[in-house]
């Protein structure tokens, strides 16, 4: 598995191309309960985690020294350095220094600023709680949002901002989305029926009232 900007590949010898990894969701509706209402096993969440990596939105940020070089190489600062060692060359040691000075002063405090609204950011996207994790076996226990990978079967409680997308299998939620639309009234949600036909597709945009969104609280949850 390769990592370029963000996104995760994974090498396909058959074409000899590196193909950008998907979990695809658009299946029937049978099919979801079939092969996701169990959730994992050991070895098939092992896979998964090596597949799909931490369920984590990493959001670098970069050394002091590094955004000081950056806000350096601005036309602005350069011309600054330009203009600095033709006034020195001249003996115009003063003006030259009271100039360089200046722009030090300046380029710092923009790279302050920069930095700390790069760590705000960053505090922003990272989002972490604990959850509760029903393995195929049966067996129930706690882990950490990041830990989630793709075919997870979870149980939601009430009061706590999801840290993922999911489907609801089994029971009913009510859940604020007013960061998604600005809507203020909660919306009910209800569990994926099976549709024992199997002529519908799931789809995370059409079947938006079987669906939780990332960020939005559960307000309150029935079991099914």
């Amino acid at each position: 598995v390769v990592v370029y900007r963000c996104f995760r590949y994974v090498y396909n010898s058959a074409k000899n191309t590196f193909d950008r990894v998907k979990f695809n969701v658009e299946v029937p509706y049978p099919d979801v309960h079939t092969r996701f209402g169990r959730g994992h096993d050991s070895s098939s969440r092992l896979k998964s985690v090596n597949r799909f990596g931490s369920n984590l939105i990493d959001v670098p940020v970069k050394s002091f020294f590094a955004f000081l070089l950056n806000e350096a190489l601005h036309p602005f600062y350069l011309f600054q350095i330009f203009s600095v060692t033709i006034w020195m060359v001249d003996d115009y040691w003063i003006y030259g220094t009271a100039i360089f000075f200046s722009s030090l002063i300046s380029a710092t405090t923009n790279v302050v600023q920069l930095r700390s609204n790069a760590k705000n950011l960053q505090a922003m996207a990272v989002s972490r709680c604990n959850i509760s994790l029903l393995a195929r076996d049966g067996s129930k226990r706690m882990v950490s949002s990041e830990d989630l990978v793709p075919g997870d079967l979870v149980e939601i409680d009430e009061n706590v901002s999801l840290p993922c997308d999911m489907v609801l299998m089994s029971g009913t939620a009510v859940v604020n989305e007013s960061m998604l639309t600005g809507e203020s009234v909660p919306v009910a949600k209800s569990s994926l029926p099976f549709d024992e036909d199997g002529t519908g597709n799931y789809s995370p945009e059409a079947d938006a009232k079987y669906t939780l969104y990332s960020g939005t609280i559960v307000v309150q949850a029935r079991g099914g």
